[in-house]
């Protein structure tokens, strides 16, 4: 395993859909690995389950061996490296229907298959690694198509920013739901659902609207623009069930992602329970320069310029930032003052507060991996007097280190 040499062959047109979301080998399907070089040279990457039973400890170093080594001199080592190979590579172009800046290439290791799709734009989500049991994949192969009837059209659920859900019927084309979302689509499946999203939502800076969960429910990301959920079967999108839009709905209107306008025009300030919000948000330093005294105070400082900076941290955050590091890791823990309908979301909106300024928080060098709010409502004699309007002199502090 650690002498591997990976090489990466140009797929055909008849494997360009291997290399999204759905296939007709889906029951084949490990999971995908998708990342981004954030601002040219960094690597983030985010994992979702397909079949986990298929998951074992072997694939798992089989995947890390094999995206360490597109890391150490090739496609995957940062965005230039990416864009270069590429280049060379400009026959692996896929076809306009999958979208004209993508790059399509397949591994093929003794019992896996995994195919990669390249998109070296900036601001982006970069590259797919879609994974594949070689053995469930040619069975799959060779059994016949699946017979699904398709629609004409289909009942979805459409999201958009600050704005209750809505049930809809649409054309069951690519090109109408490119028109819902505002662009090309970008799929993400669970095992009865589908979240479809405009592709290039993160680079074309669309406001943000509601989080991504994994089939844990887990939020692992925030949606941006309008996105519609639908079903699924096999490769095709369906319309969703009664239970389905009940459960989404549900889901989805009890959250909004961005900072409400008028919030007074919502519901009054006064007839809302006071919240305090234990916040804690932790960072990865992408640099080793940064791992002494001298960095951590500056970053400290960093951190507090910015939130004294933004309106609503600095007139809502109670006390001083506690701040603690531990190898190539910081945390920043704080309180938050909130006026909101429940805990949900006074926690979405404390959370929102901090998204609004992450691409800042970040400039020094950092990542935010993980940002966690825990709201719990104060008594009503004691929320207004202790909670807010605390005076801005201890807020401003420079936050307090603690190594660990």
């Amino acid at each position: 395993m650690t002498d591997e040499v990976y090489s990466l062959q140009e797929i055909g047109e008849d494997e360009e859909l291997l290399s999204f979301s759905s296939s007709s080998q889906e029951q084949a399907c490990i999971g995908h690995l998708r990342g981004d070089f954030g601002r040219g040279t960094e690597f983030w990457t985010a994992w979702w389950d397909r079949h986990e039973e298929l998951k074992g400890q072997e694939f798992k170093d089989e995947l890390d061996h094999l995206v360490n080594s597109l890391r150490e001199s090739g496609p995957l080592k940062d965005l230039r490296s990416m864009e270069r190979f590429c280049r060379e590579h400009a026959q692996a172009r896929m076809s306009p229907k999958a979208g004209t800046e993508y790059y399509g290439f397949r591994v093929d290791t003794p019992q896996r298959r995994y195919y990669l799709r390249f998109l070296p734009l900036r601001g982006n989500y970069n590259f797919y690694i879609y994974c594949y049991q070689t053995d469930k994949f040619e069975r799959a192969a060779e059994l016949p198509p699946k017979e699904v009837e398709m629609s004409d059209k289909i009942t979805v659920l459409v999201v958009e920013p600050m704005k209750p859900c809505r049930v809809q019927e649409i054309p069951n084309t690519l090109e109408a739901m490119g028109q819902v979302v505002g662009g090309r689509i970008e799929s993400f499946s669970y095992q009865r659902e589908a979240i479809i999203s405009n592709e290039e939502s993160k680079f074309l800076d669309l406001p943000l609207n509601r989080p991504l969960y994994d089939g844990s429910g887990t939020q692992i990301d925030m949606l941006r623009g309008t996105f519609f959920v639908a079903g699924v079967d096999g490769e095709h999108l369906t319309s969703l069930t009664d239970d389905q839009l009940q459960h989404f709905k549900a889901l989805y209107d009890s959250i909004a992602a961005e900072r409400p306008v008028a919030q007074e025009e919502i519901a009054p300030e006064a007839a809302m329970p006071d919240f305090a919000v234990a916040c804690q948000i932790s960072f990865r330093f992408t640099r080793e320069d940064q791992e002494n005294p001298g960095s951590h105070d500056a970053f400290i400082s960093h951190v507090t310029e910015i939130f004294n900076q933004d309106q609503a941290l600095a007139e809502r955050t109670v006390g001083g930032l506690d701040v603690a590091f531990q190898s190539h890791c910081a945390e920043v823990r704080y309180t938050f003052a909130r006026q909101d309908k429940d805990t949900a979301s006074a926690e979405m909106f404390s959370k929102q507060c901090v998204l609004d300024v992450r691409d800042q928080l970040e400039g020094y060098g950092c990542k935010i991996e993980k940002i966690e709010c825990f709201a719990e409502e104060l008594e009503p004699d004691y929320g207004r007097d202790q909670v807010r309007g605390r005076g801005t002199q201890e807020k401003k502090r420079k936050g307090n280190r603690h190594d660990r």
